[in-house]
């Protein structure tokens, strides 16, 4: 399903929607040029789970992010990705990320997820295409996942 957002408020109404249909173990891909609302779908999602969106960056140059939610869902890290500057996936091993990638009581966001392929087989994965149609335009298509129209 295709969702278009015109604003930065929808489209991190639209994150805060999809984490409401996230489980345990998810692995969500965002795929999208720069620009698309991958950051900003990602400080949605994270606010559903009680994470301030002023404290999430892209992290761009530390490649892996970790939050802890403070809850009693049956989700209790979120792990947030960026494999833009990435050379070569052994360093997302280097770095633990396939000590969370489908676990238990994790869910795991990874932007530019073309980088970390090889790790991704055989997992669970929600792909969610993000373009840039225009200046305010976003158009998010959701795969793996099913959510309600929100906007």
């Amino acid at each position: 399903m295709t969702h278009s957002t015109h604003t930065i408020e929808q489209t991190f109404h639209l994150g805060n929607t999809i984490a409401k249909s996230l489980h345990s173990g998810d692995i969500i891909l965002l795929h999208g040029e720069m620009g698309s609302g991958k950051t900003t779908l990602t400080k949605g999602i994270l606010s559903h789970f009680g994470i301030h969106p002023d404290t999430v960056v892209s992290p761009t140059f530390s490649l892996m992010q970790q939050y802890s939610v403070d809850s009693d869902q049956e989700i209790d890290t979120i792990i947030h990705v960026d494999t833009y500057r990435l050379r070569e996936s052994q360093e997302l091993v280097d770095i633990g990320l396939t000590d969370y990638l489908g676990e238990s009581r994790t869910v795991c966001i990874i932007e530019w997820p073309e980088k970390a392929q090889e790790l991704l087989q055989e997992k669970k994965l929600i792909h969610i295409y993000c373009v840039s149609v225009d200046e305010t335009t976003r158009e998010y298509r959701i795969e793996g996942l099913p959510i309600p129209e929100v906007i």
